[in-house]
């Protein structure tokens, strides 16, 4: 009996890193003329490749893009901040992540498609994560920030060098509906179309 090895359709980002390089880039751009760069926001966010965190990057009050000195760059230092920080409602951060499945179209030769996870963690949780890093595949872990509304809601932009959209969808449940999981209350792009409602956001 003969096998047929596994293909894969791994996306660029997924070989290349290009996640890491781009926030590589973002902090390591030119500050000789600090008027000509735009301020840049974003909650303390962990880079992982398996089993370790390699990079840890934040803004401060000023929109200046920090990052962690290798001494801060641990597990306990990750539990300290995030934990101090967390969400009024429970929730203290999500992991963002390339999982593999079967194409069930692909025919005799297996191929395996790339589909993009986010899995959202309260305390508890979060704990029994950070308790196991090597179990961690690579990917981003972000602090969860409140919404300014009361339902969960993301956009996303896609950019071209021609055209940039961007796209709304905000979670149909309320943040404080106690009798929805975390999962029902916070999916957006990466959920079923029917969880979420779609919207156009215009500049």
């Amino acid at each position: 009996m003969s096998t047929k090895k596994p293909t894969s359709t791994r996306t660029p980002l997924d070989q290349d890193n290009l996640y890491e390089i781009l926030y590589h880039m973002l902090w390591n751009k030119d500050g000789s003329q600090p008027n000509s760069v735009l301020p840049i926001f974003i909650p303390d966010t962990v880079l992982f490749r398996p089993g370790a965190p390699v990079a840890w990057y934040f803004s401060d009050s000023s929109g200046v893009m920090k990052r962690k000195s290798e001494a801060n760059l641990n597990i306990p230092k990750i539990l300290e901040t995030f934990l101090r920080k967390k969400s009024q409602y429970g929730i203290v951060a999500y992991y963002i992540y390339i999982s593999d499945k079967i194409n069930e179209d692909s025919g005799d030769m297996e191929q395996y498609d790339q589909e993009t996870i986010i899995e959202y963690y309260d305390e508890p949780a979060f704990k029994k994560l950070l308790s196991n890093p090597h179990q961690l595949k690579r990917g981003i872990l972000q602090r969860f920030i409140d919404p300014q509304g009361d339902k969960n809601s993301i956009i996303q932009c896609v950019w071209t060098r021609r055209i940039s959209m961007f796209n709304r969808r905000t979670n149909y449940k309320l943040l404080k509906d106690n009798n929805a999981n975390i999962y029902e209350k916070f999916v957006t792009f990466e959920g079923p179309p029917h969880m979420s409602e779609a919207s156009i956001v215009f500049s």
